[in-house]
């Protein structure tokens, strides 16, 4: 991995949109990165492992709404 890494490469690597890591950085869930002299957000190593372990944390994956829905259609408790 490179040392400084910028937003869309960040985003990729966390699996969310720039969109979204702008979002965290500006609401305080996840450290500030440095800037650069534009003003851009460059994302090291360490960066990069604190919005993964957020993303962890707050993104649902496919497969878990796609169980949870299974398991509340058979016990009757979706609404259908």
């Amino acid at each position: 991995m490179k040392e400084s890494i910028t937003i869309g490469e960040a985003a990729r690597l966390v699996g969310v949109h720039t969109s979204t890591l702008k979002r965290w950085i500006k609401s305080g869930k996840i450290p500030r990165p440095n800037a650069n002299r534009n003003g851009w957000y460059i994302f090291d190593k360490n960066d990069i492992e604190h919005a993964k372990r957020f993303a962890k944390r707050v993104i649902v994956s496919p497969d878990k709404i796609q169980t949870s829905f299974l398991e509340n259609t058979i016990e009757g408790t979706n609404g259908v």
